[in-house]
């Protein structure tokens, strides 16, 4: 096959060809492409277009205030940023959502009183148009209530039945809303069909599209009660399949098994992106503590149940998860080394202190860890949807990924909690 270098100024690949794309202007990215039918490949083999790491560097802040039950901020379940910088933040528990500037000051909110057209009892998600409007989703109502950018009610559209959780309600270039629904909800749950449906810039609803279907089936342990039912538990630190829509119209998906991210374009062409990358070993501890939880929860089914099955690997797959953000880049959450938080993190200090006299025991020495007292460091891979490799980001202690963030541009909003109760929303920088 033959090979050739270029400099990083496009992506067109010829077939047949394997092309090393080297990088410029600063930039040490150096992929190698090929075309494999309607796919085309971009292995990163070294280096970044940024030419090294980025982290989040905090520039504002929105603090949450649970004592007062009237206008502080009770719950964060869904955010959506402004081309201007600022944020919508969704209160699910307060019922409201709330615009705040760039600089986290509050500026207005959309809701109306109850009994009047365009109140809404739990939102779990908003979207902003290009024209200002503002757009929440009520599925207890089974409605998206729209409201001007002043907060006005404008107009009420009809909602599917069948959505759950608080999935993000995506808008693209067009104008065009994408939300999450199951298509057969009287169904048992293992014959849901999941999928999303797509409104006009009107509210008229123009398609529903299935969830892409991927040849992949998790290894997992099966308990069944004793009323005959059957319960599955996903075996942790198995590969999983994963997909996201994005607002350029790509379905995002991937298998963890490997690290391979596939676009797939609306014409049905496809870009899958690999990179080189060593998986992170889990720790004894770590598995312990997952095996613990999965027993436990298994025998509160059935207390005869014994683990029939795959072990729990030693090794974790390449990445855990998966987004795209407003601009259409693919942000895929990397596996890290686990460590212990709380007062195990501060036991394991002191009994690795040289010459310690602490006395006593600690709370940590009287129970063993819970999956809760485990927390991976967020480090996330950055693609362009063509393939590109941006680089990696690293995000600060506290940082959530659910709600999911929102990105546009090098502004991140994000939920953050820092100790217990509700989490803070903070506005992010990349910084290179």
């Amino acid at each position: 096959m033959e090979m050739t270098k270029t400099k990083l100024t496009g992506l067109a690949v010829l077939p047949g060809a394997a092309v090393l794309f080297a990088g410029c202007s600063g930039s040490d990215w150096e992929a190698v492409s090929y075309e494999r039918g309607d796919t085309t490949v971009m292995r990163t083999v070294a280096g970044s277009a940024w030419g090294g790491p980025a982290t989040l560097v905090e520039r504002a802040r929105i603090a949450a205030d649970p004592a007062d039950t009237v206008d502080g901020l009770r719950s964060v379940t869904a955010l959506a940023s402004g081309p201007n910088g600022d944020v919508y933040v969704v209160d699910g528990e307060g019922a409201t959502v709330r615009l705040h500037d760039r600089n986290g000051r509050y500026v207005r909110a959309f809701v109306v009183p109850l009994g009047e057209p365009g109140h809404y009892t739990r939102p779990n998600g908003v979207a902003v148009l290009s024209d200002g409007r503002v757009v929440i989703r009520d599925p207890r109502r089974s409605q998206l209530v729209v409201y001007s950018p002043r907060g006005a009610y404008l107009e009420r559209w009809p909602h599917p039945s069948g959505v759950y959780g608080p999935i993000p309600l995506i808008s693209d270039a067009e104008d065009r809303l994408y939300t999450r629904i199951v298509f057969n909800p009287e169904e048992p749950r293992e014959e849901w069909r999941e999928g999303l449906v797509r409104y006009g810039r009107d509210g008229s609803i123009e398609d529903t599209i299935p969830d892409p279907e991927v040849d992949y089936v998790p290894p997992s342990l099966m308990v069944e009660s004793p009323g005959a039912d059957t319960v599955t538990f996903r075996i942790p630190l198995t590969p999983r399949a994963y997909w996201a829509p994005s607002p350029s119209g790509d379905a995002v998906t991937a298998v963890s098994d490997r690290y391979a991210v596939q676009v797939r374009k609306p014409d049905g062409s496809v870009v899958r992106m690999e990179r080189e990358y060593a998986l992170v070993p889990a720790s004894r501890e770590e598995r312990s503590t997952l095996y613990r939880d999965v027993d436990r929860r298994a025998r509160q089914i059935d207390y005869r149940w014994t683990w029939r099955g795959p072990i729990i690997p030693e090794e974790k797959p390449p990445f855990k998860g998966l987004f795209a953000d407003a601009d259409g880049r693919i942000w895929v959450q990397l596996h890290q080394a686990a460590e212990l938080t709380g007062e195990f993190a501060a036991s394991a200090e002191a009994s690795d202190t040289a010459g310690s006299d602490a006395a006593g025991g600690s709370e940590a020495e009287d129970r063993l860890p819970t999956v809760r007292d485990w927390w991976e460091p967020i480090v996330f891979d950055v693609f362009e949807p063509d393939g590109r490799y941006l680089g990696q980001v690293s995000a600060p202690p506290g940082f959530r990924t659910q709600p999911l963030p929102s990105i546009r541009g090098n502004t991140v909003w994000a939920a953050v909690r820092e100790g217990g109760g509700v989490p803070d929303v903070v506005r992010f920088e990349i910084e290179r």
